[in-house]
């Protein structure tokens, strides 16, 4: 099943078409690492490193996801990306990334292997990473060039897409 994202202004133009949303892919990442790490664990740290650095980064990326979707609800935007964008969020963490709720997504994977102490779920980020970055972002920036014009080119250029 293939979901069209961000209809442009009624046009019923779309950005990208996303076969599986962003957290349900998140969620299905997660599983993999959970399955991968009872089947084969691949440990890496020191119990006592596991137990901080884990909830440390796991709690740091559910709270950068919070302050973006506070964030993007303030201005009139939401979240899902099959809502039409109207304007560009700039303030909260959208003054230092794009996609503070992608970065947010990727952070919480690494944060859930670290306290796992599970090496699988790092690569994994890495691939979800990927994934959104080749299949959801590159989408949703041409989607923003073409509707927000020189607003977002101005801000693609103070803003780095990640971190």
């Amino acid at each position: 099943m293939r979901l069209a994202c961000r209809g442009g202004h009624g046009s019923g133009a779309t950005i990208v078409a996303v076969r599986i949303r962003p957290p349900i892919l998140l969620a299905l990442f997660l599983a993999l690492g959970f399955l991968a790490n009872w089947l084969r664990p691949l440990g890496f740290l020191s119990p006592r490193m596991s137990a901080v650095a884990g909830p440390v980064l796991t709690f740091g990326a559910l709270g950068l996801f919070a302050w973006a979707v506070r964030t993007m609800r303030s201005v009139g935007e939401s979240p899902p990306p099959t809502v039409p964008t109207k304007t560009i969020v700039v303030g909260g963490p959208y003054r230092y990334s794009r996609n503070p709720i992608y970065v947010a997504m990727v952070s919480l994977q690494a944060g859930v292997g670290l306290w796992a102490n599970g090496l699988w779920f790092l690569a994994l980020a890495a691939i979800f990473a990927l994934i959104i970055a080749r299949r959801v972002v590159a989408g949703e920036e041409e989607y923003l060039e073409r509707t927000l014009g020189s607003e977002y080119a101005s801000y693609r250029a103070r803003v780095r897409r990640w971190i």
